[in-house]
């Protein structure tokens, strides 16, 4: 458990958070489900329709977040390392965490409610996935590293340059400052 390989890198980022986040609070929080390839999720979409068992999921393969990487599952763990997935105040305080750090929950979804999933859209519908389109991926690095290279952007920039390859790189180092947390110039 707690797998989130495959995750977009802000939504495992968003994920680690809130497995410390518990950590912190003393919930013992296991991520279930993260990733989901298409085969997975047409494995779990025939369990009670075509296969034994309860269903779980009325999303076909392509039409569930976390097939592209943006959703999670959790549950809580008892005293006896027991996983369970009773929604109860600890639960709601996962929820609520999530939410915190960007995610949308299945508990307030109007209709079918799914109490154990987290999701990122960045404004992206299923439709849109199933298109091809993709979340930008968000630029980090340490604000030490970002110091370093927009100075070294700012002396290529002194360089005898044509004025588009200065805009050029005035945005990268723009780019470069805002990763690194610090103001652009």
């Amino acid at each position: 458990m707690n797998n989130l390989e495959g995750l977009h890198p802000t939504v495992k980022q968003a994920a680690e958070k809130l497995l410390e986040e518990c950590k912190r609070r003393n919930i013992n929080v296991v991520i279930t489900e993260g990733y989901r390839s298409f085969e997975r999720q047409a494995e779990l979409y025939a369990r009670g329709r075509t296969t034994p068992g309860n269903i779980v999921t009325n999303a076909r393969p392509g039409e569930s977040y976390h097939n592209y990487g943006l959703a999670i599952d959790y549950a809580l763990k008892d005293k006896n390392g027991k996983v369970y997935w009773n929604v109860d105040k600890d639960w709601l305080s996962v929820a609520e965490i999530g939410k915190s750090l960007g995610f949308s929950w299945g508990g307030d979804w109007k209709g079918f409610k799914d109490y154990p999933h987290l999701e990122m859209t960045f404004g992206l519908t299923i439709k849109d996935l199933l298109a091809g389109k993709r979340p930008k991926e968000e630029f980090k690095m340490k604000r030490e590293d970002a110091t370093q290279v927009a100075l070294l952007l700012g002396y290529i920039w002194q360089l005898q340059l044509d004025q588009k390859s200065k805009d050029e790189i005035h945005r990268l180092a723009n780019e470069v400052r805002k990763a690194g947390g610090l103001e652009p110039i």
